[in-house]
């Protein structure tokens, strides 16, 4: 896949990301947040095995090499919806996305540095540091 497609699908994916943080931001205040999470994961759910059954999925063989711990991934997606509604709530989409990009692309700042969980290490340079303070700053500026 070239870089413009990586470009595209990243962008298109953080648009929809937006959007999906409004329609949260909506079901907890209509449902609460429990609610409002285990619907997203039950659509999603739904709509991820019909696509498993479109494209069919990995074999049995293929499942039994995957590290256990990395299907912690569906408690962490709970922990990151269910933070994005109510976030989201209560500071709006934009701060409440700043917040949350910030908190992930530190994260990701240090899995890469240190090769977490299977990571390719890509060490901190000046110049990242210095983005993530941008972003640190940016989202101080945002919450004002």
């Amino acid at each position: 896949m070239g870089a413009a497609a990586v470009v595209v699908i990243g962008l298109l994916g953080g648009a929809v990301a937006a959007v999906q943080s409004q329609m949260m931001g909506a079901l907890e205040q209509r449902v609460g947040i429990v609610a409002g999470t285990a619907a997203n994961f039950v659509v999603g759910a739904a709509a991820m095995a019909l696509l498993l059954l479109a494209v069919r999925g990995p074999s049995p063989a293929e499942w039994q090499g995957v590290p256990p711990y990395l299907f912690l991934a569906g408690i962490a997606g709970i922990l990151i919806i269910g933070s994005i509604a109510f976030t989201v709530a209560r500071v709006g989409v934009l701060a409440g996305s700043m917040l949350l990009v910030t908190a992930q692309l530190t994260g990701g700042t240090i899995i890469d540095h240190f090769g977490w969980m299977g990571a390719s290490v890509r060490e901190l340079s000046l110049s990242k540091l210095l983005g993530i303070m941008f972003l640190v700053l940016g989202a101080r500026l945002v919450l004002r």
